[in-house]
């Protein structure tokens, strides 16, 4: 029991694991913002890219 109790105290202490855990919440905030920001620029981004293909000349 004793053990137990030891083990999860130095577990409470730890914070290698809250660390993990916000550079995983950082990530995550940052690949939902960067999806959002495609999905409103999107077709604006299309039409500036076809303009340029149209301005290209044959081959």
């Amino acid at each position: 029991m004793n053990r137990i109790l030891t083990t999860t105290l130095a577990l409470g202490r730890d914070r290698r694991g809250v660390t993990a855990l916000e550079y995983a919440l950082i990530a995550a905030f940052t690949a939902v913002a960067i999806a959002g920001v495609l999905a409103l620029l999107g077709p604006r981004l299309s039409g500036v890219f076809q303009t340029i293909v149209n301005a290209l000349p044959s081959v």
